[in-house]
């Protein structure tokens, strides 16, 4: 079957005609026109079945009714192009795509010029899509804005598209593929320094480097081509003026499509965000409500900002799929496990800041008592009365249980308190004593 591009394409001038037949992979999506050879048959005359079916028959079907199933596909291009047309009509660009790629019939059927319709229709039920540019036919649009495979190794590379190079290449294919200004230079000089045309005559992209300045790339096979082109013209000054000229708007009317559709790629990207964004929201407030009705609500209700996002964070839910009851019974245990283990650390937490705003109602008592007692009188630490097993049971009284300073008894305290300071007077004097002998 003998390929070519679109008439449209085709009519254009030398400045970009190299510019979509350099690129990999994009003939492959090229409109083509069909051979006589390459005509559809007409669809076999069908027998009428048979009222009665043999039991050996049926039998037949029975083992077989999974494998009877592949293949379904090849059956399409038998239906009557109108229908196909139909059906095909609802499709997105994307699966137009896939679907050319399936079988030779079905290719022959969308990438001949008759379908281009079919095409263009399917490009404007996207949103906000920029319109094909003249220099690509729409199968190859289609695969520049939606196959997210690089073009040269097919490697997925969903978010590196390079509008203006109409290419998606991966970071692997980036340094064989592309090359740099200086280079681009090096390879016709005395054009370069004329027309400046490593940065006028090809599209290029800017890559962050290690560096502080960022790398600029052209795609290597455009630059090759240009160069050549270049070299042939560099006697004939007319020609190759008018080359230049033609070639830089060329480039320019690319630069400004490609920054049309890097507008509408964020704006796609931000709208999957939030789509994504509200998917999850959904899922965890239907975990959580799952959670409730197995008598999770209080502790749920207890819940700060960073158990909330620890939550989030977990694999179980923050999957971007809703809830379903298969689902939930898959993840229940793990969920419950992970409810188990954020009471265990919230109690825990919960005691530490409990049992600190009872530390500070003793140091307050102590803090009076030292002011009762001469400057040069040694007294006891906090942590010597917190450890004291009077006041270390009020301190571990229970959560409802209300701690105040009446709930350590005034004389007790302060009997406590003079005990301590004779004994650590003590200890301190016969620590001297022993240092001294």
């Amino acid at each position: 079957m003998e390929s070519r591009r679109s008439t449209r394409a085709k009519g254009k001038a030398t400045a970009n005609a190299n510019t979509s037949a350099d690129l990999p992979g994009v003939q492959d999506d090229s409109y083509v026109e069909p051979a006589e050879s390459d005509e559809l048959p007409p669809p076999k005359k069908r027998r009428k079945p048979s009222t009665k079916t043999p039991k050996s028959k049926l039998k037949s079907e029975t083992v077989n009714s999974s494998r009877s199933r592949k293949g379904k596909l090849r059956h399409l291009p038998e239906m009557p192009l109108d229908i196909l047309f139909e059906v095909f009509g609802h499709l997105r660009p994307i699966d137009l795509l896939n679907l050319s790629r399936t079988t030779k019939a079905l290719r022959n059927i969308l990438m001949r010029r008759s379908a281009i319709t079919l095409w263009k229709s399917s490009l404007r039920s996207v949103e906000s899509l920029p319109e094909c540019p003249p220099d690509l036919t729409e199968p190859q649009y289609a695969h520049l804005a939606f196959d997210p495979h690089c073009h040269f190794c097919y490697a997925l590379c969903s978010q590196n598209i390079y509008w203006a190079c109409r290419l998606r290449v991966c970071k692997a294919c980036i340094s064989e593929h592309f090359i740099e200004s200086r280079e681009v230079e090096a390879l016709f000089p005395n054009v370069a320094d004329k027309y400046n045309w490593a940065t006028t005559l090809l599209p290029s992209i800017r890559i962050p480097s290690r560096r502080s300045w960022e790398r600029r790339l052209s795609p290597r096979k455009q630059a090759d081509s240009v160069a050549q082109t270049l070299k042939e013209l560099i006697n004939d000054s007319e020609r190759l003026n008018a080359f230049v000229i033609e070639r830089a708007n060329f480039v320019v009317s690319l630069n400004n499509h490609a920054g049309e559709c890097e507008r509408w790629y964020a704006e796609v990207g931000d709208l999957r965000s939030q789509e994504l964004a509200d998917i999850r929201r959904r899922r965890k407030e239907a975990i959580l409500k799952r959670l409730e009705g197995l008598g999770w609500g209080d502790d749920i209700s207890k819940m700060n900002k960073q158990d909330h996002e620890t939550f989030s964070r977990q694999h179980s839910v923050k999957q971007t799929r809703d809830l379903t009851d298969r689902i939930w019974l898959n993840i229940k245990d793990g969920i419950i496990e992970f409810m188990q283990d954020l009471k265990e650390k919230r109690l825990n937490r919960e005691r530490r800041e409990r049992i600190h705003l009872r530390q500070k109602v003793v140091k307050t008592l102590l803090d009076q008592y030292s002011r009762t007692r001469p400057y040069e009188e040694i007294h006891p630490g906090l942590a010597d009365v917190c450890l004291m097993e009077d006041f270390k049971k009020v301190i571990d009284l229970p959560e409802d249980a209300e701690v105040t300073e009446a709930s350590f008894g005034e004389c007790h305290v302060l009997f406590i308190f003079d005990h301590l300071t004779c004994r650590t007077f003590v200890s301190i004097l016969t620590s001297s004593i022993k240092i001294s002998v």
